[in-house]
């Protein structure tokens, strides 16, 4: 069961009791400080279904982790792969555009 209340109803549809899987481990993230200049960029895609409509989009964060810029687009009918490919290929084009090398 992926504890959605969706899932649980149906389940209840059927008279059957579900049982809730455990939340996943909490996990400490440490971010690793940025060399002067330097830029850090994130990117992700997303489709919604196998192909399904697709967006992405991105950040630019300098060393100092102020956001210098961010973007979010559309694609239309694509499948993730390619929601998460169009995403990385505009990031490195907006970079190379600003004159931004050190990514």
């Amino acid at each position: 069961m992926h504890n959605s209340k969706r899932d649980l109803l149906l389940l209840h549809g059927f008279h059957l009791s579900g049982r809730p899987s455990c939340a996943p481990p909490i996990s400490l993230v440490s971010r690793i400080p940025l060399l002067m200049g330097w830029l850090k960029v994130n990117t992700d895609g997303s489709s919604l279904g196998q192909p399904g409509y697709s967006t992405y989009g991105g950040i630019f964060q300098n060393f100092r982790g102020f956001v210098l810029g961010c973007f979010a687009s559309k694609i239309g009918m694509a499948f993730p792969f390619k929601a998460e490919l169009v995403g990385v290929i505009t990031i490195i084009s907006m970079a190379f555009v600003r004159g931004w090398h050190r990514l």
